[in-house]
C-alpha cells in the first residue's frame, strides 16, 4: 500500500540494496510473497500500517499499493469486493476511483492495474525484471551503472519534470498506458483500461446549468470516498486560492470530518488570514504548520532536510516541489495529517479556472511551452536558438502521443486543457502524489479521471480567469464565497477591474509577452549579485559539477539567478551526487542527443 518492488525470483537482482533505499524512506520491513516466477516485496503505508493483501477461497490474491475506492466502500471491504470481482470476471473500473496500482494473482502469473489517470507512478527495468513504485529501488536493484538520459534531464530542469514514458535513466522506463500495452515482462502483464466517457464533445448547456454539472460529478466523487474518510479522517491545507476552499466547502457539505493547516512564515501571511477566515466559517479548526526555506536552516538541519526530501520525492521533481525547503519534506507531510490517515490536495482545479487568460483563438505551440511550461526565466537560459528548437520539437511530439492528437503544432485553449489533464496532471503534480501516498491514504479529487473527463467539458464557459470556479463556490456557499482571497477580492462578485485585466491579458499576443518576460528574466541575472546567493552543501556542489560537464544546452548563470530554478537544479545535483555510483556518468553513459 505504502510501496512495492516485484523482482524475478531467479534474476541477478539482490533487494538487499532496493531494501536499503526504502528504509531510507522510513517503511519498516515488507512482507515477502513468492507469486511464480516473481518475488514481491510489499510495504504498508508508514502512517497507518494496515494489511494490503488479500486472499480468496480459491487462492487468488490482490495487493494495493495507493489509494483505491471500489464501489464506495470502505478499503479493507472495497478491496475484498474487487477480488471477488476480478476472480468472477466482474470487476468494474468505472466503479473504482483514486491513485493506486493494484496486483493480481491467480496462482501463476502476476497481472497489473493502475489507475487511469496515470497519477500513480510505476517504473520498469529496460527488461521488466524489475518493476517498482520507486524508480531509485529499480536504479539500484541489479547494482549496474545505469545510462543517464540526456534528454531527460535537460527537460527536468527546464521543465521542472519528466513527461513519461522517459526517465532520467535511459534503461528505466515510467509505465504510461501506452508503455503499457506494449509492456513484456518475465514476471507481470498488464490490465489497460480507461473507463469510457459518455461523449468527447463540449457542454453546450449555459453557464448554471454546466457550473451544476461540474458540481453533481464532484458530489458523486465525494460520496464514492466517504466510507474511506469516515475510516480515516481527513486532512487538507487551505490558502487563500480558488481551489482550497472548494475543496474545504466540498468536503462538509459531504459530511467527512477534516483535519485544516496552513503554512505560517513571513512569506505566507496573506494565505494564513484567509484560511483562519474561511475554516472559521466552516467550523473546522485551523493548525498552522511553521515552515522555512532552506537558506534560513543551520547545517545540520539542512543536511536532514536533504536526505529527506531526496527519498521521500524519490529523485524527482516537479516545477516548484522536490525541494530542501521545509514544506517539501516527509517530516512536514507527517505534521500536516494531524490524527487523519487521508490526505486531500486542491491540484487540478485549476481546470475549473483559466489561469493563463488564455482567449479563444490559437497559439503558437513553442510560444505556449516558453511561456507557460518552461517559463521565461528557463528559456532565457537555453544556450541558442537550435537548442531551443530542437527542445520543443521533442517535447511536442511526446506531449502529442500522450493527448492522442497527431500535432501540437497550433494550440487552442481546449488542447491547452488536454495538456494539463493528460500531461500535466500525471507527470509533474503526480510525484507529489506519489510521494504522499507512501505515508498515508492520499487524493487529488480534481485530478481523478473521473471528475477531469467532465471538467474538459466545461470550455466553452471558463472565461479568461477564474469565473466559472468563482461561480462554483458562489453556489456551494455564498458567504464563504464573499471572504476576500489571497488575491484582494472576494469571487462572490469578481470585480471589474479584475475581469478587464484579465480580458487584457488574453488579448496581449504570447509572443510579445515571451520577449518582454526573458527580457526580464535576463535583466535581473545582471542586477543580482553572485554574494547574495548562498552557498550550496558540497554534495550540491558535487552534482552541479556533474551537471556542467555534460554540456547541456544551458546558461547556467540565467538559470541558477531565479530562486526557484536554483532549489529545483540543487535538488537535480543532489540526486546526481548521491547515486552517483549507480548512474552512467564515468564511464561516458550520459546519452541523449
Amino acid at each position: 500500500m505504502g510501496a512495492f518492488l516485484l523482482v524475478k525470483e531467479s534474476g541477478s537482482q539482490d533487494t538487499a540494496r532496493a531494501r536499503a533505499v526504502f528504509r531510507h524512506k522510513g517503511f519498516s520491513e515488507p512482507a515477502e510473497f513468492l507469486l511464480g516466477d516473481a518475488r514481491l516485496l510489499l510495504f504498508q503505508k508508514q502512517m497507518n500500517p494496515v494489511q494490503n493483501w488479500f486472499d480468496s477461497e480459491s487462492g487468488c490474491r490482490l495487493f494495493s499499493a495507493g489509494t483505491p475506492v471500489y464501489k464506495g466502500l470502505g478499503y479493507a471491504d472495497g478491496m475484498r469486493e474487487l477480488l471477488g470481482d476480478w476472480e468472477s470476471g466482474n470487476f468494474d473500473r468505472s466503479e473504482l476511483v483514486g491513485c493506486y496500482c493494484l496486483l493480481f494473482f491467480d496462482g501463476s502469473r502476476v497481472s497489473m492495474a493502475i489507475d487511469p489517470s496515470g497519477l500513480y507512478h510505476v517504473f520498469s527495468s529496460a527488461d521488466g525484471a524489475v518493476v517498482s513504485s520507486s524508480l531509485q529501488a529499480v536504479l539500484v536493484s541489479d547494482g549496474a551503472s545505469h545510462p543517464v538520459n540526456r534528454d531527460a534531464l535537460l527537460e527536468q530542469l527546464l521543465t521542472g519534470s519528466i513527461v513519461g514514458p522517459d526517465t532520467l535513466l535511459e534503461d528505466i522506463v515510467l509505465l504510461t498506458q501506452e508503455k503499457q500495452r506494449r509492456f513484456r515482462s518475465p514476471i507481470a502483464d498488464f490490465q489497460v483500461a480507461r473507463p469510457s466517457t459518455t461523449d468527447d464533445g463540449l457542454c453546450p448547456r449555459s453557464l448554471s446549468e454546466c457550473v451544476e454539472r461540474q458540481l453533481t460529478v464532484l458530489r458523486e466523487y465525494f460520496e464514492r470516498i466517504r466510507a474511506l474518510s469516515a475510516e480515516t479522517g481527513t486532512s487538507m491545507g487551505v490558502s487563500g486560492g480558488y481551489d482550497s476552499r472548494l475543496l474545504l466547502l466540498l468536503a462538509r457539505e459531504a459530511g467527512l470530518g477534516v483535519f485544516t493547516y496552513t503554512y505560517r512564515s513571513p512569506g505566507h501571511d496573506k494565505e494564513q488570514d484567509v484560511a483562519e477566515k474561511l475554516t472559521r466559517h466552516a467550523g473546522v479548526l485551523l493548525t498552522p504548520i511553521p515552515v522555512r526555506t532552506w537558506e534560513h536552516l543551520d547545517g545540520k538541519e539542512l543536511r536532514a532536510n536533504m536526505e529527506d526530501a531526496l527519498y521521500y520525492w524519490d529523485g524527482r521533481t516537479n516545477l516548484t516541489m522536490g525541494t530542501f525547503n521545509d514544506v517539501h519534506t516527509r517530516a512536514l507531510r507527517v505534521k500536516a495529517m494531524g490524527p487523519t490517515r487521508l490526505g486531500f490536495n486542491g491540484l487540478g482545479g485549476e481546470l475549473y479556472r483559466n489561469p493563463e487568460h488564455l482567449s479563444a483563438g490559437s497559439y503558437d505551440f513553442g510560444q505556449w511551452l516558453q511561456f507557460f511550461v518552461m517559463r521565461p526565466g528557463c528559456t532565457a537560459a537555453v544556450r541558442d536558438e537550435k537548442s531551443a528548437e530542437a527542445l520543443t520539437d521533442r517535447l511536442g511530439q511526446k506531449y502529442a502521443r500522450l493527448m492522442g492528437v497527431d500535432s501540437l503544432n497550433r494550440l487552442d485553449r481546449q488542447l491547452a486543457r488536454r495538456w494539463y489533464r493528460d500531461v500535466w496532471l500525471p507527470y509533474s503534480a503526480g510525484p507529489r502524489l506519489c510521494a504522499e501516498n507512501q505515508l498515508s491514504f492520499a487524493l487529488m479529487p480534481f485530478a481523478d479521471w473521473s471528475v477531469t473527463r467532465e471538467s474538459l467539458k466545461a470550455t466553452p464557459h471558463i472565461g479568461v480567469g477564474g469565473e466559472l470556479e468563482a461561480e462554483m463556490i458562489r453556489t456551494l456557499d455564498s458567504r464563504a464565497a464573499g471572504i476576500a482571497s489571497y488575491y484582494g477580492y472576494s469571487f462572490e462578485h469578481m470585480p471589474l477591474r479584475t475581469r478587464l485585466s484579465d480580458r487584457v491579458k488574453s488579448l496581449v499576443p504570447l509572443g510579445p509577452r515571451l520577449r518582454a518576460h526573458v527580457q526580464r528574466a535576463m535583466c535581473s541575472v545582471r542586477k543580482r549579485h553572485p554574494d547574495s546567493i548562498c552557498r550550496p552543501p558540497s554534495s550540491v556542489q558535487d552534482g552541479l559539477r556533474i551537471l556542467r560537464s555534460i554540456n547541456l544546452p544551458i546558461d547556467w548563470n540565467v538559470l541558477l539567478s531565479e530562486d526557484v530554478n536554483r532549489s529545483r537544479c540543487y535538488y537535480i545535483a543532489h540526486f546526481l551526487d548521491s547515486f552517483r555510483k549507480h548512474l552512467g556518468f564515468d564511464s561516458g553513459g550520459v546519452t541523449g542527443s
